[in-house]
Formats: structure tokens, sequence, C-alpha cells
């Protein structure tokens, strides 16, 4: 079933090519070169940038049930592949195990079964609008890992590229904390700016908990 919800997605380009994880051919160090060589190129030209790490914390143990039939039915999944998903969600029946005792069989409606190689791919589709969130910058997504670089216009003076980068990362982490709470999901950001030696460098963190 994988190999076919990959072969419909990959084919109607609906995975963001910012997005390397459970990808064949993308590989995870071409990306942290990519993301080092750019900031190696900045500091080289004495430009300041700032790097938001995007960490989704129990990523998979957060993806609702309905919000991902949802998605995938707007994304024009073919009514076949959506049966077999929604069958694979539903068609289980957890219970707990202490010492002698079981429970009742329950239901479960937010999660994605862990050790399943289909569980990571579909939340990478289910998150292939993520990078919406981070307009016209420098993204790079491992799966539920994002790392964004902000870059600021050119200017002699090294206050104002500081300010642009305050108030556009200020309203990037917004963004992102916003289409984080749509999805009942928690976020963890750090923040890290890099100039040139002369000016230092800084790092803040920032918690997004859903309300």
């Amino acid at each position: 079933m994988l190999e076919r919800i990959r072969l419909w997605a990959e084919t109607n380009s609906l995975v963001p090519i910012e997005q390397s994880g459970f990808r064949p051919g993308c590989l995870l160090p071409t990306k942290v070169l990519s993301i080092y060589q750019e900031v190696k190129n900045n500091m080289t030209a004495n430009i300041p940038t700032l790097a938001i790490y995007v960490d989704y914390q129990k990523a998979y143990d957060k993806v609702w049930h309905k919000g991902l039939i949802v998605k995938l039915n707007r994304l024009s999944i073919p009514l076949r592949l959506l049966k077999l998903i929604v069958s694979w969600l539903n068609d289980r029946r957890p219970y707990v195990i202490f010492g002698e005792n079981k429970s009742d069989i329950f239901y479960t409606y937010v999660g994605l079964p862990q050790g399943s190689s289909l569980s990571p791919y579909l939340f990478i589709v289910y998150h292939c609008d993520l990078v919406a969130c981070v307009d016209a910058h420098s993204s790079h997504l491992f799966a539920d890992d994002l790392n964004i670089l902000i870059s600021p216009p050119i200017c002699r003076e090294i206050k104002p590229m500081i300010k642009f980068l305050e108030e556009e990362g200020t309203k990037i982490c917004n963004q992102i904390a916003s289409y984080s709470k749509l999805d009942g999901i928690q976020v963890s950001l750090e923040y890290e700016m890099r100039c040139e030696a002369r000016i230092g460098s800084s790092r803040k963190v920032f918690n997004s908990e859903k309300s």
C-alpha cells in the first residue's frame, strides 16, 4: 500500500521538494550540507542569517484520523486508496495488559500506528502544505523536522538587517504556531541568529503548546 500511495503522491507532486524524509534518492547529509553552505556563504558576505528549527513533538501520535482523511480527499486521492487507509486506521482493536489483567478493547481516533512504514509517509503527505508557512524563505524538511533560513535585504548598516530578521522571524514562527494549533499538535521552535564574528550569535527557544 505504501508504494501505491507514494506513486500517487509523487506523480501529483504533492510532497514538496523541500521534504527529503522517507523519499527514495533524498539524503539527509545533502540537506545538511546545503544548510551549512548557505549560512557559510552569507557569513562570508557579512550578511546575518536567522535559522529557525521546528520540532514536532510526538508527531505521529498527534495525527487526527478524520483530519487526515479529509485532507487526503481534498488532495484527490483515488477512492480505492482512501478506503484502504480508512480500513488501515479503523480495523485495529487495541487493549492494555497489566500483569494478569486485560482491559476492554477501545478505539483510537488520533495517532498513526507505530512501527508501520506507512505512518511516516502519511505524515509528510498530511503536512505537505507546511512549507506555505515559511513564505519565500529557504526551508528544509526531514520528516517532522523543519529548518528555515531567513536572510535580509542587503544594507550598509547591520541594524536594519537585524530588525528585518527579528520581525520576519516572529511572523514566520507565529504562522507555524497557528498552523500547528489547527492540527492540535505541539511544536518546539528554536531561533539561532548567525552574524559575522564581531557581531556574534544569539539563540532563543520558543515552545508552542496546544491550548
